[in-house]
């Protein structure tokens, strides 16, 4: 029989086994639990991801019938911009009846209408984002204007013309058509061209565009890199260089996506749209079927890593808690004492030797730092100079292409006195150009440069451009930026010279003084007929300008360098004169030459 005493030991006993465990959960229902937990989750996922599945497809499938629209609407309305171009070439311009009539008539008049021509081609190319070509060719004299050939060779260029030649003769003795009335696809230099046409009086006024320049110039969204854009025929054959797709076998899925307007396949979306007034059509294809259902597997193998981390993690997690947590602890707390400016940074007592390694890991990334901070703002400082040297080299080329076509004009004409006088300005004319190497030069000097390019002016023009320069006599020493001068000048003799009158260009320079510092007030002006409304509202807002006259890529040159070198002390004012012509007038603190 069991004594008092035993008995009271007995119930002690339990009571301490009681308070040893009381609350304390089975490691083992722990896990069952939480393997419990991540199959729901799984299932919950499983049928989350169908479900998103489904709506994701639908969201592409909109979306890209959405921007497939968008590239139609876009690609319809360049064919429209230069179908306008080229009737207005051929029905209305005065500059291509000039020349065609001219061509044997009067040579000097030939020279200046074609060389309008050839602005206005090159303006219409620039308008075009210069994926579009322009061709004017006259029948009776087998004589071209073209525009800028790009990227294509000589060779090229003398193949194309050849080619649109023979087609546009041919086609207009087929249908007797006056204009041409769709985009045709030509193969032409191993590339295909869409190409259209306007005739009149003997007269070809023609657009081309490479179909893989077209595509480049409208396709700006990526739904992922097995997603394209492409040109196909009525049958389904690709145009383009799209390799990838013509070898994946979906010529028969691109003819029904062409026929039903979208297929919904199991890999793509492809997606087939009329291109109005043009012997091809567009097809957009997306990737389908394995970025989602990928995305969906990755989800299941995160879930069951996860699972067997937390597994590891419950039977890691005592072990490490000695060997680990705590000497991490210790750790943090020895981190959160560095301030960045602490140059000797430590870690005290610490047993492990990562940590102790840590100390002079820390000060090479200190180091690193500084440096990267002093090279990134050296970069800084370089790149805001190749920028502005950039904008310099962009005004340079500008005037080049249109002095060697009047010289090659001219001695196709056999005026031999007019090529010598036009090569002898020119040369001091490209002498200054790509001798003005620095920051800046003297006033002086560029007023001689501008007189010269005048001078070339009134060759150019035979005499229809005058200039009067207002400057006072005390100039000596003052320095400008190259070019600035120059610029707005020849923005003058483009904009504001008027055919058959004589056009007068005036200079007009003031120093003057104000309470923080010198200026210096310059004034260019004309009497043509001024800024046009929205190319002043472009200047006012300091937004690039382009306009159906061209961009004036000079003055915006201009203004960004002005304020890159002088900041807000340099101020500008672009407007129109009561009497009529443009006015440019902008102030800059004088700069004058160091003395050695």
């Amino acid at each position: 029989m069991e004594t008092i005493r035993e008995h009271t030991q007995k119930k002690a006993a339990e009571r301490a086994d009681y308070g040893q465990y009381h609350g304390a959960k089975s490691f083992d229902g722990t896990i069952l639990k939480i393997i419990a937990a991540f199959v729901i989750l799984l299932l919950l996922f499983f049928s989350v991801n169908l479900g998103a599945r489904y709506v994701i497809s639908r969201q592409i499938k909109n979306s890209a019938e959405s921007i497939a629209d968008a590239y139609v609407k876009e690609i319809v309305y360049k064919f429209d911009t230069a179908d306008n171009y080229l009737a207005d070439l051929v029905f209305v311009d005065n500059d291509v009846e000039s020349a065609n009539y001219n061509y044997r008539q009067n040579h000097l008049w030939f020279i200046q209408s074609a060389q309008k021509i050839n602005d206005k081609l090159n303006s219409y190319r620039y308008a075009l984002g210069e994926q579009f070509g322009f061709l004017v060719y006259y029948a009776r004299h087998d004589y071209y204007n073209m525009s800028e050939r790009g990227s294509l060779t000589i060779s090229e260029v003398n193949n194309l013309k050849e080619s649109l030649k023979k087609f546009m003769e041919e086609d207009r003795e087929d249908v007797r058509a006056i204009s041409g009335t769709r985009w045709r696809i030509l193969r032409m230099n191993a590339k295909w061209y869409a190409v259209n046409y306007s005739y009149y009086h003997e007269v070809y006024a023609c657009s081309f565009v490479e179909l893989g320049n077209l595509e480049r110039a409208v396709d700006r969204i990526e739904f992922g890199e097995s997603s394209s854009l492409a040109f196909v025929s009525e049958d389904g054959e690709f145009y383009t260089h799209k390799e990838d797709l013509k070898e994946s076998g979906l010529s028969g899925q691109a003819k029904r996506a062409l026929a039903d307007g979208t297929l919904f396949g199991y890999r793509y979306f492809l997606i087939g749209r009329e291109v109005p007034e043009a012997d091809l059509k567009l097809l957009l294809v997306v990737e389908n079927g394995e970025g989602i259902i990928g995305s969906m597997v990755m989800q299941w193998v995160l879930l069951a890593i996860m699972l067997v981390a937390v597994i590891f993690l419950i039977w890691i997690s005592r072990y490490s808690k000695r060997m680990l947590l705590d000497p991490l602890r210790y750790f943090f707390d020895n981190l959160e004492r560095i301030s960045v400016e602490e140059e000797n940074a430590y870690f005290e007592n610490s047993e492990i030797l990562e940590l102790q390694q840590a100390n002079e890991l820390y000060r090479k990334i200190l180091d690193q730092a500084h440096q990267l901070k002093i090279e990134v703002y050296e970069k800084t400082e370089e790149q805001q100079r190749l920028q502005i040297e950039y904008m310099k080299l962009q005004i340079q080329p500008h005037f080049y292409i249109n002095c060697m076509n009047m010289i090659h004009n001219m001695s196709c004409m056999g005026d031999e006195e007019g090529v010598q006088m036009m090569a002898a300005h020119v040369s001091d004319y490209f002498r200054y150009i790509f001798g003005s190497s620095q920051e800046v030069v003297a006033l002086l000097e560029e007023l001689k440069h501008i007189e010269n390019y005048l001078e070339i002016c009134k060759i150019r023009y035979r005499m229809k451009v005058d200039y009067q320069i207002d400057v006072p006599d005390q100039l000596e020493g003052i320095l400008i930026p190259p070019l600035i001068l120059h610029t707005c000048v020849e923005n003058s003799v483009k904009y504001g010279c008027r055919q058959g009158d004589v056009s007068v260009i005036g200079i007009r320079i003031r120093r003057h003084t104000e309470a923080d510092g010198e200026y210096i007030s310059i004034e260019v002006t004309d009497d043509g007929p001024g800024f046009e409304p929205e190319v002043l509202e472009q200047l006012a807002k300091r937004e690039e300008i382009v306009t159906t006259r061209g961009t004036r890529v000079g003055i915006t040159n201009v203004i960004k360098r002005m304020e890159h070198r002088y900041g807000e002390c340099f101020r500008m004012e672009c407007s129109n004169r009561e009497g009529g012509g443009a006015r440019i007038w902008f102030d800059i603190p004088v700069e004058m030459e160091r003395e050695e």
